[in-house]
């Protein structure tokens, strides 16, 4: 049996070279090694990050760097949000006090339909919160952007999104709210809101029915002519509320005398109007030689049917006029308006009464119906509405469109509303149609010389009504005795059509702040996402880059001992060379 060989290695003993000292390279590689890893410890300790730059981990800065940017732009975007969340606030509480205003208005609209309260305080109330709707909608503001004074498109940036290299935005979208009481405004049909007599306030002066009388200034002889004698009775007959007839006599202290520019007139209208009775029912006033005549109050039924001095009828059906008293007494249906617009569906009437018509084509007393009404999208003068055959009970009816563009417009001029409705008496005539309403009209109006298209063909005929305009007064003037106005009708105050649209404008404030309370909740909650997202964005940078400071610091302290033992068998080794200088003594 063989015995086994036994391997044994052999060690070659390391030479010694004065040379290279192979340990201490070895120990200075050690130590320059440890020395680099404490200085990478000691700079992520001092600025807390282990990505610093590029060179430290390109992939994890380059992620980093890109959510940083996105960092930035949502914080811009949430200073945004909030600029508009407060914005979005002040105009949702405008909303919410403009329509508590205008319940507050829909309750003085209601009292005012109480006979007996003051309803010039109501108004002048009503006037404040008007005043006070429109100073709300000029606070609130957006970048530019009237939140309650126009209806436009705000868009918010309220995200960004990344999809590859490209970047997408989203948006948060609602709308201004328009309730302004000026121009388009969405309460512009509240703007001029009156409890007041809609009839009185659209005019300065008003002539509805107004009767004038021109009496001669002078006797055929050429001496001054009495109208009245001191002793004779002025008589006064008129129809009341009731519809029963009424005389009412004045006896003379004095003469109605004639002047040089003819003074009965004057002298007539201050005799009639010392009379109490009188003068709570009807106005008088007297123009040199002209007496005018008509009811105080414009929605009163009581009609004026004769005056008489002595024995003489100075008018009133079939009178034949007295010595002093022209023949052709005069009737006006004169609307001189304000400088403020008239309504939407508004409608102004004037009924009068023709017998012939200067053409022959109008042999018996015949009743008309004049009316003039505002409307959209309809030309001056169209005719809206026709109706009647003249008989009793069934007057010639004839309804003319006013464009509401020239007469509704809210910086529309009283001149404007007396020349619209020339125009459209202008058209009627001029259209000369066929048609037997408006033909009949046709052959009983006529046109002054300044109006468009006068004085018309039938201008000056005996028994016309001519209509003229004079800056901001519309005239309707009958000459002659075979035509006379019988009442004249303007837009009254309509307390159910005037709730009706505080109504509309209550749900329109009210919309309007739903419509502004839903947009401030979404910025709100994007505002809020935001905030979140920011965080966790945060969160995601700081696990990519952010250094752990546990770790480093037991590392840092790790590299310290290695350090020291470094330097330790550094110096070691260098050592090792002055050994082999005892091998030589």
């Amino acid at each position: 049996m063989e015995r086994p060989v036994s391997m044994c290695m052999e060690t070659t003993p390391m030479s010694s070279s004065i040379l290279t000292n192979a340990s201490a390279m070895t120990a200075l590689r050690v130590l320059s090694q440890t020395n680099k890893n404490l200085s990478e410890t000691q700079n992520r300790i001092s600025t807390g990050l282990k990505v610093n730059n590029a060179k430290d981990n390109a992939s994890f800065w380059s992620v980093a760097t890109v959510m940083r940017s996105d960092v930035s732009a949502f914080k811009a975007i949430k200073d945004n949000l909030a600029l508009a969340q407060a914005s979005t606030s002040v105009a949702r509480d405008g909303a919410q006090q403009i329509s508590e205003l205008i319940k507050e208005i829909k309750t003085k609209v209601t009292a005012a339909q109480e006979g007996s309260i003051d309803k010039a305080k109501l108004q002048a109330d009503i006037n404040a919160m008007l005043n006070q709707i429109q100073q709300i909608t000029e606070t609130a503001n957006f970048n530019g952007v009237k939140l309650l004074q126009n209806d436009s498109n705000v868009k918010l940036v309220s995200s960004i999104g990344r999809t590859g290299a490209s970047v997408d935005a989203s948006y948060i979208e609602f709308n201004s709210q328009n309730l302004s009481l000026n121009g388009d405004g969405g309460l512009r049909d509240i703007a001029a809101l009156s409890v007041l007599s809609r009839g009185d306030g659209l005019f300065k002066n008003k002539s509805d029915g107004t009767v004038k009388y021109t009496f001669d200034a002078t006797a055929a002889d050429g001496s001054a002519k009495h109208a009245g004698e001191v002793g004779e009775n002025v008589t006064v007959n008129y129809v009341d509320a009731k519809g029963v007839a009424r005389t009412v006599t004045i006896q003379l202290s004095q003469n109605i005398s004639a002047y040089s520019n003819g003074g009965q007139g004057d002298d007539l209208a201050a005799v009639l109007s010392q009379n109490k009775q009188l003068a709570e029912l009807f106005t008088f006033a007297g123009n040199g030689a002209n007496l005018e005549a008509h009811a105080t109050n414009r929605e009163s039924p009581v009609t004026l049917t004769s005056i008489s001095v002595g024995d003489g009828s100075l008018f009133g059906p079939g009178a034949t006029p007295p010595t002093g008293i022209a023949a052709d007494a005069q009737q006006d249906a004169g609307f001189e308006f304000v400088d403020a617009p008239l309504r939407l569906g508004e409608e102004l009437k004037v009924a009068f009464s023709a017998l012939g018509d200067g053409l022959g084509t109008i042999t018996t007393e015949t009743p008309f119906e004049l009316s003039f009404r505002v409307v959209n999208g309809r030309s001056s003068g169209e005719v809206l509405e026709s109706s009647g055959d003249g008989s009793a009970g069934k007057p010639f009816k004839i309804t003319l469109a006013l464009n509401a563009d020239i007469v509704a417009y809210e910086y529309a001029k009283g001149a404007d509303i007396a020349a619209e409705m020339a125009a459209a008496v202008s058209k009627l005539v001029s259209d000369n149609s066929s048609a037997a309403v408006e033909a009949a009209f046709i052959d009983v109006l006529s046109l002054g010389a300044n109006v468009p298209g006068g004085p018309d063909a039938n201008a000056g005929a005996a028994g016309f009504m001519t209509a003229s305009v004079l800056g901001s007064r519309f005239n309707l003037g009958v000459t002659g005795t075979d035509t006379s106005i019988t009442k004249v009708t303007v837009p009254q105050t309509d307390y159910d059509a005037l709730l009706d649209t505080l109504e509309m404008a209550l749900n329109k404030a009210v919309d309007a702040a739903a419509a502004l309370g839903s947009a401030q909740f979404r910025v709100e909650i994007q505002s809020e996402f935001l905030t979140s997202m920011i965080d966790n964005l945060k969160l995601g940078i700081g696990t990519l880059v952010d250094a752990d400071m546990n770790e480093e610091s037991a590392r840092l302290q790790a590299l310290q001992v290695q350090q020291q033992l470094g330097i330790q068998s550094l110096s070691i080794a260098n050592q090792a060379p002055q050994a082999l200088l005892r091998l030589f003594q």
